[in-house]
């Protein structure tokens, strides 16, 4: 009997998975800071692939499909301001902190 070959093993970086603009108005996310992030939520998946993205929404947010048209455009710009606003929050102390540890002469 032959053994069969060494098996090269799939990784995900070398899959060349990319976010995909259809999927912010399809399931309402974006991507933000190298990750695809649920504007709903805040949470992102893990693998930037249709599927993973297709279930958190439908698993985590059912609810959010009753949203149509031009009500479904305007919540979804209203979230992802929202996101936008939230982001600098986060970072503008840790600028603030670099500038207090300079050194004067």
């Amino acid at each position: 009997m032959d053994k069969p070959g060494p098996s090269k093993k799939r990784k995900v970086k070398d899959e060349n998975r990319q976010f995909q603009e259809i999927w912010t108005e399809k399931y309402i996310f974006v991507w933000s800071h190298n990750k695809v992030v649920c504007i709903i939520c805040k949470n992102s998946v893990a693998i930037a692939k249709e599927y993973d993205v297709k279930r958190h929404y439908e698993t985590q947010h059912p609810t959010f499909t009753k949203f149509t048209g031009e009500l479904r455009k305007q919540k979804m710009l209203s979230l992802k301001r929202e996101l936008i606003g939230q982001q600098p929050m986060f970072t503008k102390p840790i600028q603030d902190s670099e500038t207090a540890t300079e050194v004067k002469n």
